[in-house]
Protein backbone atom coordinates (compact mmCIF):
# COMPACT_ATOMS: atom_id res chain seq x y z
CA UNK A 1 0.00 0.00 0.00
CA UNK A 2 2.78 2.44 0.97
CA UNK A 3 4.73 1.62 -2.21
CA UNK A 4 1.71 2.35 -4.41
CA UNK A 5 1.19 5.71 -2.70
CA UNK A 6 4.86 6.54 -3.05
CA UNK A 7 4.84 5.62 -6.77
CA UNK A 8 1.75 7.74 -7.31
CA UNK A 9 2.92 10.87 -5.47
CA UNK A 10 6.69 10.76 -6.14
CA UNK A 11 6.45 12.35 -9.64
CA UNK A 12 4.21 15.10 -8.25
CA UNK A 13 6.63 15.81 -5.40
CA UNK A 14 9.63 15.91 -7.75
CA UNK A 15 7.88 18.27 -10.19
CA UNK A 16 6.85 20.56 -7.35
CA UNK A 17 10.39 20.73 -5.98
CA UNK A 18 11.96 21.37 -9.38
CA UNK A 19 9.58 24.12 -10.44
CA UNK A 20 9.20 25.93 -7.13
CA UNK A 21 12.73 27.41 -7.19
CA UNK A 22 12.75 28.59 -10.78
CA UNK A 23 10.40 31.56 -10.55
CA UNK A 24 11.89 34.57 -12.34
CA UNK A 25 11.00 37.93 -10.89
CA UNK A 26 10.51 40.91 -13.21
CA UNK A 27 13.14 43.65 -13.11
CA UNK A 28 13.84 46.91 -14.85
CA UNK A 29 16.27 47.17 -17.74
CA UNK A 30 19.89 47.67 -16.72
CA UNK A 31 22.11 49.78 -18.98
CA UNK A 32 25.80 50.32 -18.24
CA UNK A 33 27.46 53.14 -20.18
CA UNK A 34 31.15 54.05 -20.12
CA UNK A 35 32.27 57.02 -22.21
CA UNK A 36 35.96 57.85 -22.48
CA UNK A 37 36.64 61.37 -23.71
CA UNK A 38 39.74 61.44 -25.95
CA UNK A 39 39.45 65.17 -26.75
CA UNK A 40 41.85 66.53 -24.08
CA UNK A 41 44.64 64.26 -25.32
CA UNK A 42 43.93 64.69 -29.04
CA UNK A 43 44.04 68.47 -28.62
CA UNK A 44 47.47 68.05 -26.95
CA UNK A 45 48.65 66.13 -30.09
CA UNK A 46 48.52 62.70 -28.43
CA UNK A 47 46.97 60.17 -30.81
CA UNK A 48 44.51 57.79 -29.23
CA UNK A 49 42.09 55.56 -31.08
CA UNK A 50 40.40 52.15 -30.83
CA UNK A 51 41.53 51.56 -34.42
CA UNK A 52 44.91 50.64 -35.88
CA UNK A 53 47.22 53.55 -36.76
CA UNK A 54 47.85 53.37 -40.53
CA UNK A 55 50.43 56.16 -40.94
CA UNK A 56 54.19 55.55 -40.55
CA UNK A 57 55.08 54.82 -36.91
CA UNK A 58 57.33 52.83 -34.60
CA UNK A 59 55.72 50.34 -32.24
CA UNK A 60 57.07 50.71 -28.71
CA UNK A 61 55.12 47.86 -27.16
CA UNK A 62 51.76 46.56 -26.09
CA UNK A 63 50.20 48.19 -23.06
CA UNK A 64 48.14 45.98 -20.72
CA UNK A 65 46.90 47.42 -17.43
CA UNK A 66 44.54 46.01 -14.81
CA UNK A 67 43.15 48.48 -12.28
CA UNK A 68 41.52 47.11 -9.13
CA UNK A 69 39.45 49.62 -7.13
CA UNK A 70 40.65 50.29 -3.60
CA UNK A 71 38.51 49.00 -0.77
CA UNK A 72 37.70 51.93 1.46
CA UNK A 73 36.64 51.77 5.06
CA UNK A 74 33.54 53.76 5.94
CA UNK A 75 31.92 54.73 9.20
CA UNK A 76 31.87 52.36 12.17
CA UNK A 77 28.47 50.90 12.91
CA UNK A 78 27.62 49.75 16.44
CA UNK A 79 25.45 46.69 16.90
CA UNK A 80 22.11 47.12 18.67
CA UNK A 81 22.05 43.44 19.61
CA UNK A 82 23.69 43.18 23.01
CA UNK A 83 22.74 41.84 26.35
CA UNK A 84 24.66 42.17 29.59
CA UNK A 85 25.24 38.43 30.04
CA UNK A 86 26.33 36.82 26.76
CA UNK A 87 27.57 39.64 24.59
CA UNK A 88 28.38 43.29 24.76
CA UNK A 89 27.59 44.01 21.13
CA UNK A 90 30.09 44.54 18.38
CA UNK A 91 31.16 47.19 15.95
CA UNK A 92 31.56 46.64 12.25
CA UNK A 93 33.19 48.86 9.68
CA UNK A 94 31.35 49.47 6.44
CA UNK A 95 33.59 48.90 3.45
CA UNK A 96 33.04 49.78 -0.18
CA UNK A 97 35.00 49.99 -3.42
CA UNK A 98 36.25 53.31 -4.71
CA UNK A 99 34.68 54.72 -7.86
CA UNK A 100 37.08 55.06 -10.78
CA UNK A 101 36.00 57.31 -13.64
CA UNK A 102 36.73 56.58 -17.31
CA UNK A 103 38.88 59.73 -17.37
CA UNK A 104 41.05 58.32 -14.57
CA UNK A 105 41.53 55.07 -16.51
CA UNK A 106 42.55 57.00 -19.62
CA UNK A 107 44.94 59.16 -17.58
CA UNK A 108 46.62 56.02 -16.19
CA UNK A 109 47.15 54.64 -19.71
CA UNK A 110 48.33 57.90 -21.27
CA UNK A 111 50.71 58.67 -18.39
CA UNK A 112 52.36 55.29 -18.72
CA UNK A 113 52.60 55.59 -22.52
CA UNK A 114 54.22 59.03 -22.20
CA UNK A 115 56.82 57.61 -19.78
CA UNK A 116 57.76 55.13 -22.51
CA UNK A 117 58.19 57.96 -25.03
CA UNK A 118 55.00 57.20 -26.96
CA UNK A 119 52.95 59.93 -28.60
CA UNK A 120 49.94 57.72 -29.19
CA UNK A 121 48.01 54.60 -28.28
CA UNK A 122 46.47 52.63 -31.12
CA UNK A 123 43.95 49.79 -30.71
CA UNK A 124 42.93 51.33 -27.38
CA UNK A 125 40.39 49.33 -25.41
CA UNK A 126 39.05 49.72 -21.87
CA UNK A 127 36.64 47.25 -20.30
CA UNK A 128 34.85 46.92 -17.01
CA UNK A 129 35.11 43.39 -15.59
CA UNK A 130 32.18 42.53 -13.33
CA UNK A 131 31.57 39.96 -10.65
CA UNK A 132 28.08 38.72 -11.47
CA UNK A 133 25.81 36.87 -9.05
CA UNK A 134 22.56 35.30 -10.20
CA UNK A 135 20.02 34.89 -7.41
CA UNK A 136 17.30 32.25 -7.41
CA UNK A 137 14.72 35.02 -7.59
CA UNK A 138 16.06 35.94 -11.05
CA UNK A 139 17.77 39.07 -9.76
CA UNK A 140 21.25 39.81 -11.07
CA UNK A 141 23.76 41.54 -8.82
CA UNK A 142 26.84 43.02 -10.47
CA UNK A 143 29.82 44.61 -8.78
CA UNK A 144 32.98 45.88 -10.41
CA UNK A 145 35.87 43.45 -10.12
CA UNK A 146 38.44 45.49 -12.03
CA UNK A 147 39.16 47.38 -15.25
CA UNK A 148 41.21 46.11 -18.21
CA UNK A 149 43.04 48.66 -20.36
CA UNK A 150 44.87 47.60 -23.51
CA UNK A 151 46.52 49.31 -26.43
CA UNK A 152 49.58 49.59 -28.63
CA UNK A 153 52.05 52.33 -27.66
CA UNK A 154 53.31 54.02 -30.79
CA UNK A 155 55.76 56.75 -31.82
CA UNK A 156 54.42 58.53 -34.88
CA UNK A 157 57.00 59.46 -37.55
Amino acid sequence: MKVKLLKRFLPIIICTLLTSCSAIQPRDRVTNIMFIDYRPYVSADFHISPNAYTQPHNVLGELMIEVYPAIIEGQTKESKFADGIYSSGFSANKVYKETITPEELLEIAVSYALKLGADGIANFDAKVIYNTTYLKSGEIIQSVSHYDIKGLCIDRL
